[in-house]
C-alpha cells in the first residue's frame, strides 16, 4: 500500500484522503452497505486507528472474531449487549464518552434492544461529552444513523436535543478530531444538516424515490451535474454490492 492510497478489499485500493472527511453510505436493504461500512472499519482497525461503532442494531460485536468464528477477531472493547465486556445502561452515556474520548482503544457500543427514548438520552449525553472532551483523533462510526439525526418535524425535546447533537457532530467534529462514517437504509430518513456536512458519498441501490431524492440533494450541492444524473439514474437497478464513491473535495 502507498502512502496516499489503503486498501479496501484484495482488488480496490481507495485514496487516504477519502479517511479524513466525512462519510456517508446510503443504500436500502440488501444493497451490501453495512458490508462496505465493515470494510472501512476493518480497514482503519488495520492501521491500528482509533475507532468507536455506535451499533442500534446489535450486529457489530462480530469483530471481535474471525470470519469463521474460531479465532479472535479485532481487539476492541464491547460496551453493552449480550457478549458485552462492559455492561451498558442509558445513563451511562457521558462516562462511556470519556473513556472514548481519552483512550486509545477501539470499541462497540451496542444499543441493540434498546427502547427509543433510553437510545435518546444515552446518545445526547455521549455526544456532548465527545465533543467536549475529545482529544487526539478518533473515527465515529454511526450505523443507521436516522436514529440519531432524523429528518422531519421533532416534537419530542429530547430528540431535538439528540438531533443537535448529532447535527454538531457532523458540522463541527473535525475541528474536535472527529471523522463520521455514517450508513442509512433511508436515505430520506437522514436529517438534510447531517447528510450535506458528508464529503464522501458512496450510493448503493436505492428504489423509492424519496431515498433517491435525499441522494439527489446531497448531489446538487456537488459541481459535476453530468456525473451527479449519471450516479442518480443508476441507484435503482444496482446489484448488491455495486456502489458510486464519490468525494468532489478532493477530486474522486
Amino acid at each position: 500500500m502507498s502512502i496516499d492510497t489503503f486498501k479496501l478489499s484484495k482488488t480496490l485500493d481507495m485514496p487516504q484522503a477519502i479517511l479524513a472527511q466525512h462519510m456517508a453510505i446510503l443504500g436500502k436493504t440488501g444493497s451490501g452497505k453495512s458490508s462496505v461500512l465493515r470494510l472501512f472499519v476493518e480497514s482503519l482497525l488495520d492501521r491500528g486507528e482509533r475507532v468507536c461503532v455506535i451499533d442500534p442494531k446489535g450486529d457489530w460485536w462480530g469483530l471481535k472474531s474471525s470470519a469463521n468464528g474460531r479465532t479472535a477477531g479485532y481487539p476492541v472493547v464491547l460496551f453493552g449487549g449480550s457478549k458485552a465486556d462492559v455492561p451498558l445502561n442509558d445513563q451511562a452515556g457521558s462516562s462511556v464518552a470519556e473513556l472514548v474520548a481519552t483512550g486509545n482503544r477501539p470499541c462497540v457500543i451496542d444499543l441493540g434492544g434498546w427502547m427509543v427514548a433510553e437510545r435518546t438520552r444515552f446518545f445526547i449525553d455521549f455526544a456532548k461529552t465527545l465533543f467536549q472532551s475529545m482529544t487526539g483523533r478518533i473515527w465515529l462510526v454511526i450505523d443507521e444513523v436516522h436514529n440519531f439525526a432524523p429528518q422531519g418535524k421533532v416534537l419530542d425535546p429530547q430528540a431535538g436535543k439528540m438531533l443537535h447533537w448529532a447535527n454538531r457532530l457532523a458540522s463541527e467534529g473535525r475541528g474536535k478530531g472527529i471523522v463520521i462514517l455514517s450508513a442509512s437504509q433511508r436515505p430520506q430518513k437522514v436529517h438534510k444538516d447531517f447528510l450535506t456536512c458528508a464529503e464522501t458519498l458512496v450510493a448503493m441501490r436505492v428504489i423509492h424515490n424519496l431515498d433517491r431524492k435525499a441522494i439527489k440533494d446531497w448531489v446538487d450541492g456537488c459541481p459535476d451535474a453530468g456525473k451527479g444524473n449519471e450516479v442518480l439514474a443508476s441507484l435503482a437497478s444496482m446489484q448488491r454490492g455495486d456502489g458510486w464513491v464519490w468525494s468532489p473535495e478532493i477530486g474522486y
